[in-house]
């Protein structure tokens, strides 16, 4: 979990040198400037409590500086409570959302019926066997953030505070494998796939 921690912040030594070369540095997530912006309140979406654990001590690990400016959530397990029990932490490390860093990590806490409109990014770091769910848990970082009148002289204005969200998989085929489930489950009678 240490080198992908790197990876994803671009700064892992044997690609650094390849990159070097060939003068090109593909975009990852904490290192891209573009992508950096979008990354500011993030979900990560891990296998089970355990992991959710041990990706937040590895963040806290004194050697991981880089993730020291981010507020780590652990929504998983008893401790985070049942159901929207485990919001108001989210919600308290947040903040405003303007002067704050967050990473909420969650095995399945907080991925149906909930709104936390600064998350703009998910990491899916765990194979789901139903497309409902990935697409809901997806769906979690797509919802509008934004302040309506702004100023205070004008109610039609709005500032829209997050113009694009972000859906981090590191499993290509996983995307494709659940679009293709979600069609399925759509014409489960038609016999023919591709006319789905």
């Amino acid at each position: 979990m240490q080198k992908w921690l790197d990876i994803i912040r671009g700064a892992y030594m044997p690609r650094t040198a390849e990159h070097l070369k060939t003068g090109t540095r593909p975009p990852f997530p904490y290192s891209d400037t573009r992508l950096l912006p979008y990354l500011q309140h993030s979900f990560w979406f891990l296998p089970n409590v355990a992991a959710c654990h041990a990706m937040a001590n590895l963040l806290a690990a004194r050697h991981n500086v880089f993730w020291h400016d981010y507020t780590v959530v652990t929504a998983a397990g008893a401790g985070a409570g049942i159901g929207l029990e485990a919001l108001p932490p989210v919600r308290a490390a947040i903040g405003s959302g303007f002067d704050s860093k967050t990473i909420t990590l969650s095995c399945g806490k907080l991925t149906t019926g909930v709104t936390v409109a600064q998350w703009s990014a998910i990491l899916m770091l765990r194979n789901l066997k139903s497309p409902e769910t990935y697409f809901q848990s997806a769906f979690r970082v797509q919802s509008p953030w934004s302040i309506k009148n702004p100023n205070g002289d004008n109610p039609n204005e709005e500032d829209v505070l997050k113009p694009a969200c972000f859906v981090f998989d590191f499993a290509p085929t996983r995307a494709l494998r659940q679009l293709s489930e979600y069609g399925i489950g759509l014409s489960p009678n038609e016999p023919n796939p591709r006319r789905r």
